[in-house]
């Protein structure tokens, strides 16, 4: 029993050097779980600001792209905006180069229209020219028709007043003598119209016909509108008018008073001058000038 009792003792300070053994590392257990619960805290709290930190780089990530989107449309409008003046570029330069052909016409009708005016002025110097060569063989015509009247009709005259003498010497003579008398003075008087007109009135005619005519060509010229000058291709009726105008073709119409100011600015083949005071205006269809009387 005492060998068993001693067997016990020593069992029992066996477990019970186990038992401080476990409850030490029962302690260190604890000591072991607190350090792991505080670093699940940790970890919770790391977890937490991971997780904050992961949305606020989603949302750097959509702003980010929402940035790149617009950055992206922004690119896609100056491309655009590139193109756009490209084309306005490409328009432009079109423009310009429709100007500068349109100058290049107008300058071609000026000179033309110059030398137009040049050749009529020529044609009216030459026609004043005539006329005042027509004037002077008519001063000539008319002094040698004075000279002819002042000379030969006085003798003319003479001749009749002889032959009126006869006619009262002879009122005795034969019937026929006297008849044949009174002939002779009717010659004599048809011969003072045939010997002044004979020399002269052909050729006097000839001069009047000549004179009247080129006053008409000198008239006409001076008339000619440079409108008639520069082109026939633009037509306007009635002119003049009390109101409508129509042209003869649709066209851009700028309409100038007499003082230069525009007054209009149409894009028609009509102008309506109703409302506008009698005056001469001046129609630039396209690019052409006419005169329109408002009456």
């Amino acid at each position: 029993l005492q060998k068993e009792i001693a067997q016990l003792g020593e069992k029992n300070t066996e477990l019970a050097g186990q038992l401080f053994t476990a409850e030490t590392e029962n302690g260190e257990l604890k000591v072991a779980n607190g350090e792991l619960k505080d670093e699940i805290a940790q970890l919770d709290e790391d977890k937490t600001e991971l997780q904050g930190k992961l949305a606020d780089a989603e949302t750097a990530k959509t702003a980010a792209e929402t940035a790149k989107l617009a950055a992206e449309t922004e690119r896609d409008n100056a491309l655009q905006a590139q193109i756009d003046a490209e084309t306005a570029k490409t328009a432009a330069e079109t423009a310009k180069l429709a100007a500068e052909t349109e100058r290049d016409l107008a300058q071609g009708q000026l000179t033309t229209a110059h030398g137009q005016i040049t050749e009529l002025n020529n044609t009216i110097a030459a026609l004043n020219k005539d006329l005042a060569d027509a004037n002077a063989r008519n001063k000539t015509a008319n002094e040698s028709l004075l000279k002819y009247t002042n000379e030969i009709v006085p003798t003319l005259q003479e001749q009749i007043k002889d032959l009126s003498n006869t006619l009262s010497a002879a009122s005795d003579v034969h019937e026929q003598e006297k008849f044949n008398l009174t002939q002779e003075l009717n010659t004599a008087h048809e011969s003072i119209v045939e010997g002044i007109h004979a020399d002269y009135a052909d050729q006097l005619g000839l001069l009047f016909i000549q004179m009247n005519g080129l006053q008409a060509e000198l008239d006409a010229c001076s008339q000619t509108p440079i409108a008639d000058l520069r082109s026939a291709a633009v037509k306007v009726f009635p002119n003049p008018s009390s109101g409508e105008v129509y042209i003869n073709k649709t066209a851009p119409v700028k309409v100038y008073n007499s003082q230069g100011v525009l007054i209009m600015q149409v894009t028609d083949n009509k102008v309506d001058l109703r409302t506008y005071p009698q005056d001469v205006y001046l129609f630039n269809i396209d690019g052409e000038v006419v005169k329109v009387i408002k009456q």
